[in-house]
């Protein structure tokens, strides 16, 4: 398990790294490692070595940063790392959704809400252990096994569909949509003719719209609004 803590104030984050420490130490997480960043630190780390932790506690405002534009990067580069907003600014609540992220805590109520928020987490990681592969035949025969977390969306054009992953690597197949739709695993909904998204990669979105992590902005119908709508708000009540 890595953890990592971004805030300004150095003397809050002794404290936190002192209360993670104490909160595992009750559950016996012997693999733990957590480190502790001042934004701009945390920035450059991002931008040299990118992002490989479990789990990222964020605070919002700080001195010339600001801890949701360091979560837009953080979603880009690692989809799978999750987000604990930590802030002192109730406010900041609507912001927050700008990004993908499980749980927004006040400082004020933070023993209280902090576990009930790393057990979500850690809810949602046991989730996440289970890779599911799907198996994708383009049109020269060659199978294509990929991790079902790594997909986007699915994208129709003419007859071709192609898969566009966080890695920016596409496949293409040659099984129907809807057909490949009854295939896949729990998180992937239809949203257009065109489109099918994996819904782990939703930033957010509007009556016409759904906007991916990655900025990309794909249409919704008018056929299949309601659908995933109330598809939608199962998966983040579950999981997020």
């Amino acid at each position: 398990m890595t953890i990592a803590i971004c805030d300004d104030n150095k003397d809050f984050l002794v404290f936190l790294h002192d209360f993670l420490l104490d909160y595992y130490n009750g559950i016996h997480d012997d693999e733990l490692t957590i480190q502790t960043f001042l934004p701009d630190a945390f920035d450059f780390h991002l931008d040299s070595s990118g992002c490989s932790f479990d789990i990222v506690l964020m605070d919002i405002i700080m001195e010339q940063y600001n801890g949701i534009e360091l979560v837009k990067k953080i979603n880009k580069l690692n989809p799978g790392s999750i987000i604990i907003y930590i802030s002192n600014y109730i406010e900041q609540t609507l912001n927050a959704y700008e990004t993908s992220h499980i749980y927004f805590v006040l400082k004020s109520e933070l023993e209280t809400l902090l576990p009930r928020a790393l057990k979500k987490a850690h809810a949602y990681l046991e989730n996440q252990k289970a890779i599911t592969l799907v198996s994708l035949k383009g049109n020269n025969g060659v199978l294509h096994n990929i991790p079902a977390s790594d997909i986007m969306f699915f994208e129709v054009f003419g007859h071709q569909v192609t898969a566009h992953t966080h890695q920016e690597i596409d496949f293409q197949c040659s099984t129907p949509l809807k057909k490949l739709s009854n295939s896949l695993p729990e998180g992937f909904v239809r949203i257009h003719n065109s489109f099918l998204i994996n819904m782990q990669y939703v930033r957010t979105f509007d009556s016409s719209k759904v906007i991916l992590t990655n900025g990309n902005e794909l249409p919704i119908s008018r056929t299949y609004k309601k659908e995933f709508q109330n598809t939608y708000t199962q998966y983040i009540t579950r999981f997020l």
